[in-house]
């Protein structure tokens, strides 16, 4: 976790992480974070509980290559990235 902590974490008093936020004054339960603190795992977690999705690749590299504009108006296709 890099910089401020995130605004929707709260963390349990035996050390669990989770994800909530109120809504109308109701407290919302959005998920639960099982990687270590401070980790790049910690805060993909985070970020799909959040967006509701699930990461498509798990190589920060690749993932940009994908999402470049030019590349998908040029309409390459793409191998899968070897684990």
């Amino acid at each position: 976790m890099v910089g401020k902590r995130k605004k929707y974490l709260w963390r349990h008093p035996s050390g669990r992480w989770y994800v909530r936020k109120i809504v109308n004054g109701k407290m919302i339960y959005l998920g639960r974070i099982t990687a270590e603190e401070g980790t790049a795992e910690f805060d993909r977690q985070y970020w799909e509980i959040l967006s509701g999705k699930k990461s498509e690749c798990e190589n920060v590299v690749g993932c940009a290559y994908r999402r470049n504009a030019r590349n998908r108006q040029v309409g390459r296709v793409f191998p899968a990235l070897p684990k």
